[in-house]
């Protein structure tokens, strides 16, 4: 791996941190939340201005993490949603008009049934804007629910729920089930849709894909032959479903990828005992998608994500990588931008996120400072939930500091020199991005006697925050 981060100091001790290679991001670990996840959703549920988690949970009630001002997480007592079910997804959204987000859950079924089980109705929980929820007691059809996707679907105002529905739980001879439409009357109250959007679905998405100012909706079925299909919005909340044919799949993911002003698909399928490739759509402009580049390394994917990591204006792509086994997730960096080369072409990077069963992922910029960071659920029984701070905010920028660390190369002990303002928090990372020490900053000298050898940065958090290095002999 190159070398992340290069730092001089100067008679001023001002720090300049230069990246070496554009891909070299890197994420530190920043928390273990939860246990048998199988989803994740980010928002600021208590009106804090703090992001906080929430987690999808199996067979147990789902449960809100809520974030502190020292950057950790605490769980909230209260228990949300059915217990006695198998939950993939969750929608947040404000859905009854009083600027809080609100929870839409669209139950699976009860799998550890031994009759066949059709599903389980879809829940609404309201959140009175501390971040503690009340059930509204709907209960919205009755199916094997796999994904929701919320937006104003006939441009009224308000917020509606389209919820893809797989089948019901008997394996040798499964029936495939609608997938519905659940208008909003305002108030967060739902009556379903008489739109016919396809049956036998695991994942939703809604995008304006033809650029008339509605959403579209994006439907994928995994493991059939009804593919991954395009229905376009009459402006209404009516649909027709268009022509393309593109891949059946189990997680895809949508954005311009290629910088063209159209919006792509990426996709990716997890397959038993076996991996596939990571495929790349590109949109020509007429909703007409075709399949223009296949990634190299295979993985057997839950879960596949678009976004900036290395804050350059392009999107690159993050994959988990385990469905019946825990894997690492693999990040592929966007050539354009940063790159200085072919926008739309991918390599893939060496960032080391540990390893993850059915892991699902959510973005977002926890820690408010301007840079995607990552939530990925585990449902691994013996596994946690872990957020990954995203430290590229700390690349290719200059930090004045009045601290210096004395020695730079160090047997025991280094020690903070300068004056500090105020409560600091103190990190010490390696050169990798592994988080080795933490805690409240008490004194300024810093015992690394237990470091094995090698480069180590030194993180002070505070009014400001402040960068070092040091080498531990």
């Amino acid at each position: 791996m190159n070398k992340a981060v290069l730092i001089i100091q100067v008679a001023l001790s001002l720090i300049i941190i230069n990246k070496i290679n554009a891909q070299s991001q890197s994420f530190i670990q920043s928390a273990e939340l939860g246990n048998n996840s199988y989803n994740c959703a980010v928002a600021d549920f208590n009106n804090d201005y703090l992001p906080d988690i929430y987690l999808v949970n199996f067979n147990t009630a789902d449960k809100l993490w809520t974030q502190n001002t020292d950057g950790t997480f605490s769980e909230n007592s209260q228990q949300i949603g059915n217990s006695v079910k198998f939950n993939r997804s969750i929608g947040v959204a404000d859905l009854n008009g009083d600027n809080y987000p609100d929870l839409f859950i669209p139950n699976d079924a009860n799998w550890n049934s031994v009759s066949v089980s059709d599903g389980l109705p879809n829940e609404v929980w309201f959140n009175d804007g501390t971040g503690k929820f009340t059930d509204s007691h709907q209960q919205l059809g009755n199916s094997a629910s796999n994904d929701v996707a919320l937006g104003d679907i006939d441009n009224d105002g308000d917020i509606d729920a389209v919820v893809a529905n797989y089948h019901n739980t008997n394996l040798n001879s499964p029936v495939y089930q609608s997938n519905l439409i659940w208008l909003n009357d305002g108030n967060g109250n739902f009556t379903v849709s008489s739109a016919d959007i396809g049956i036998g679905s695991n994942q939703v998405k809604l995008i304006d894909i033809d650029k008339d100012d509605d959403l579209d909706i994006i439907l994928s079925s995994q493991g059939t032959d009804k593919g991954t299909t395009l229905y376009l919005n009459n402006g209404t909340g009516g649909f027709s479903k268009t022509s393309n044919t593109i891949k059946s799949c189990s997680s895809f993911d949508t954005g311009d990828i290629d910088n063209d002003g159209h919006i792509d698909l990426i996709l990716t399928n997890a397959v038993r005992n076996s991996s596939s490739p990571v495929e790349l759509w590109f949109n020509d402009g007429d909703e007409n998608f075709t399949l223009s580049t296949t990634l190299s390394d295979n993985i057997n994917g839950s879960d596949i994500k678009l976004t900036d990591i290395d804050n350059d204006n392009d999107l690159d792509i993050v994959a988990t990588n385990g469905i019946w086994t825990s894997k690492m997730p693999k990040i592929w960096i966007n050539q354009g931008g940063l790159q200085q080369g072919i926008v739309g072409e991918f390599l893939l990077s060496d960032i080391d996120l540990g390893n993850f069963q059915m892991g699902k992922i959510s973005v977002a910029d926890i820690n408010n400072d301007n840079t995607n960071d990552l939530v990925i659920s585990n449902y691994s029984a013996t596994s946690k939930v872990f957020f990954y701070q995203n430290i590229s905010s700390i690349v290719d920028s200059q930090i004045n500091t009045n601290l210096i660390l004395y020695p730079t190369v160090a047997n025991e002990c280094v020690e903070l020199k300068g004056e500090i303002n105020g409560d600091n928090n103190f990190t010490i990372v390696g050169i990798t991005g592994e988080i080795l020490k933490n805690g409240i900053l008490k004194s300024q000298n810093f015992n690394v006697s237990d470091l094995p050898s090698g480069e180590y940065l030194l993180l002070i958090k505070g009014d400001r925050e402040n960068v070092l290095k040091f080498i531990k002999n």
